[in-house]
């Protein structure tokens, strides 16, 4: 799921930061898995044009990193899984496409990519597929138990007896 936004910076960033403690909020309170918030710079926005000296000093992503308790069966070594990030863009995406603002102010993008499979695959593999065993906050969002599964009259067909 992606979400983006644009509008005066101080805004921008402020989206993407409460963006970010929402998610981690969910991740710690609720998912109850181990993880790790880091700052990067995604690589299109380090190879842009020369940033102003003040616009350095804020950091465009956030990742938020989910530990496996093991690896994948093509990556053994990796045992992390990127759940999300959040990024403003700074005037990247302004300057590029050329957005103007009607007072001439400065225009900033952000937008933030959160890995919804990555999160139902990180939260099975903390928690398991036995829903008796999974903590209460995710427990009082579905209910006492999992909703029955649809049945299907077109597939997979079914034997007469």
């Amino acid at each position: 799921m992606e979400l983006t936004w644009i509008g005066k910076p101080e805004d921008v960033t402020k989206i993407r930061d409460e963006l970010l403690n929402r998610a981690e909020k969910f991740v710690d309170s609720i998912m109850d898995i181990e993880y790790r918030i880091e700052a990067t710079t995604p690589v299109y926005l380090e190879h842009s044009l020369e940033l102003e000296e003040e616009k350095k000093e804020i950091v465009k992503t956030y990742e938020i990193v989910g530990v496996l308790p093991y690896g994948t069966l093509s990556r053994p070594e990796e045992k992390e899984l990127e759940l999300s990030n959040f990024s403003v863009h700074l005037d990247f995406y302004a300057k590029r496409y050329n957005w103007k603002e009607r007072k001439n102010r400065d225009v900033w993008s952000g937008c933030s990519g959160i890995g919804l499979s990555r999160y139902a695959y990180m939260f099975l593999a903390r928690w398991g597929i036995n829903f008796e065993d999974w903590p209460h906050e995710i427990k009082k969002y579905i209910g006492e138990k999992l909703p029955e599964t649809i049945f299907m009259i077109t597939w997979p067909k079914h034997k007469k007896v």
